[in-house]
């Protein structure tokens, strides 16, 4: 059974970045769920070539299914492949109903996450039949599918003497972690190294996984490849900071501005290596143009180009659209998807933004608490007031949710610094964006990176409580996830980027009162924590972790202004400490490092 729930559908828009993570602690990816919209199916193109052979697997004979057994590499316990007609089959809640051509008709599924913790996949489903790919040089397989991936592999597996011998290729290598594809996505496979000229090939499928999503697959067919055909499938662009990664800022402050990278994904769907590409990328609206160096691209793969010449915005509020294409001297086969997909950014007043801006589908937790959020990184001095965040409408209202600023201190570890007040949700704000100001403004320093977070305390998952809204796909390592149902401090990365977004607006800054005059040392705690009140006296401290255990609780003798207590029954982590004082109730943050 899962615990975790998180989320996201989006296009790929950005590839791994080659700078090394400035963070030393290594955090996993953990798998995770999605909710929301159904994302709209793909337009896709089907090349000029027609098709010479085509399945849409309405007729399971024509299909072999096998797998790799307890002697395969990996071996194989649980989760065959089936052809289904249940077009609602698909795990993933914003993948159903599958959105294949002739889905109803009938479609190839595997079903990892079915299948559950410890058991792996290893399994095929191929033509019974051969196919005669004589007198053809270049050969395509192109089928469409849909998947969520985590960490399974997928491929395309061919065979030319009727299936004596298979050749493996791989495909949706550029799919990030916990990312949804379009439902439904169409692949086309250079195959013509093994099918070319062939009078007994076989086509067919191999996943291999362990505890992941699904793979879904219909409509096969198998083309003349055209000699040369490129697209380009997204850009990895942003700016480059102490944080170490290219990160993609869709709002800025215009104090924070800086020079901007982009690069295009450039993948060569053709039959033949093409060694003079470029990808040019312009802003008509700033005058700003440049192309990369000329690179080369063997058929069926996908590289970077990366433009050397940054774009850096005026220092005033503005919007962008940037416009990119794939270049080469040869003539294109289908040249519509060799632009780039849209791309918009802004400057602003106050805002400074990671996430896409228009909502995707959204994170959350099962109803137990978690918090989430993005790295920023800090290239001027500024005074931070405030937090955004999107409310998925899926959210319930009244649960509770609250903000947090982490720094983040040499060893990589998030150290807490500043925190909202805790909000109550209304109604009226599902599905908006909503602001929750820090307790008191705090100073962000150049040359730093910290992480903001949103989280909740959950309702012991009586509901799904809080669902923040995700929008576009952060880098490995720039976005994290901290689950209070494990309560043991560790930090995930996630791909998914959560809408919550840098607040300077000056008129949210809160003054400090008196009730809040409580300090909580050392801060992360080992061993010991004292809680010191000053101004006033307490009569109760309350403990309570992320998941919304009371962990230590005690009634205080009236006059008492500090009390110690040990932590060296609790686990490592986050906890809220709730003082209660002859004047108020005061809630801080306190991180435990046992």
């Amino acid at each position: 059974m899962k615990k975790v729930y998180l989320g996201l559908f989006t296009l790929i828009i950005a590839g791994s970045a080659s700078a090394q993570l400035m963070n030393k602690n290594l955090r996993s990816a953990q798998k995770i769920q999605n909710i929301g919209e159904v994302p709209a199916k793909a337009t896709h193109h089907y090349e000029k070539a027609t098709a010479f052979w085509s399945n849409d697997f309405s007729t399971t004979s024509d299909w072999t299914i096998s797998n790799a057994g307890a002697a395969g590499s990996p071996a194989h316990t649980l989760g065959d492949w089936a052809i289904v007609t249940d077009v609602n089959a698909i795990p993933v809640t914003a993948l159903a109903p599958a959105g294949h051509t002739t889905a109803a008709n009938g479609y190839a599924l595997i079903n990892s996450d079915a299948a559950g913790a410890g058991q792996t996949q290893n399994s095929k489903i191929v033509t019974t039949g051969t196919i005669d790919c004589s007198g053809k040089p270049n050969v395509s397989m192109v089928f469409e599918q849909s998947t969520r991936h985590f960490q399974e592999l997928y491929f395309v597996t061919v065979s030319n003497d009727n299936g004596a011998t298979w050749t493996d290729f791989q495909v949706n290598t550029s799919q990030a972690v916990n990312t949804n594809s379009a439902n439904p996505a169409l692949a086309q496979v250079n195959i013509s190294s093994v099918a070319a000229n062939q009078a007994n090939v076989k086509v067919g499928f191999r996943y291999v996984g362990a505890y992941d999503w699904f793979w879904a697959v219909d409509d096969v067919q198998l083309i003349e490849t055209d000699n040369y055909d490129l697209a380009t499938t997204g850009y990895f662009w942003g700016v480059e900071g102490t944080w170490g990664a290219r990160l993609p800022y869709y709002q800025t402050p215009i104090a924070q501005i800086n020079p901007i990278k982009f690069a295009g994904l450039i993948e060569n769907k053709g039959a033949m290596t093409q060694s003079d590409i470029t990808f040019s990328a312009a802003i008509a609206s700033a005058g700003y143009a440049g192309t990369s160096p000329q690179g080369a691209l063997s058929p069926n793969t996908t590289d970077t180009f990366d433009i050397a010449l940054p774009f850096t915005p005026a220092a005033s509020v503005a919007s962008f659209t940037v416009t990119g294409v794939a270049n080469s001297g040869q003539t294109d086969a289908y040249p519509t998807d060799n632009a780039a997909p849209a791309l918009a950014f802004a400057t602003t007043q106050t805002t400074f933004a990671r996430d896409a801006q228009v909502v995707q589908a959204g994170s959350y937790n099962q109803g137990m608490g978690y918090e989430m959020g993005n790295i920023f990184d800090i290239t001027a001095d500024q005074t931070l007031t405030g937090v955004d965040v999107f409310v998925a409408s899926t959210s319930t209202a009244n649960c509770q949710i609250y903000g947090l600023l982490y720094t983040i201190d040499g060893a990589g570890d998030f150290v807490y610094a500043a925190p909202t007040a805790l909000h109550t949700v209304t109604s009226a704000e599902l599905g908006t964006v909503i602001t929750l100001p820090l307790s008191s403004a705090y100073p962000l320093l150049a040359g730093n990176s910290y992480l903001l977070v949103v989280g909740s305390y959950g309702d012991g998952g009586a509901t799904d409580d809080f669902v923040v809204g995700t929008s576009g796909i952060s880098e490995a390592q720039t976005t994290f996830y901290l689950d209070g149902n494990e309560n043991t401090g560790t930090w995930y990365y996630s791909t998914s980027t959560p809408m919550v977004r840098m607040n300077f607006n000056t008129s949210l800054s809160v003054a400090e009162n008196a009730n809040a005059n409580v300090s909580i040392y050392p801060n992360p705690v080992v061993g010991e924590a004292t809680i010191e009140v000053n101004g006033t006296t307490a009569t109760a401290i309350t403990v309570v972790d992320l998941a919304g255990k009371v962990v230590y609780s005690s009634n205080v003798a009236e006059g008492t202004s500090k009390v110690s207590f040990s932590t060296t029954n609790f686990s490592a982590g986050v906890y809220t400490v709730n003082v209660a004082t002859s004047t108020g109730t005061v809630t801080k943050k306190m991180v435990v490092k046992n």
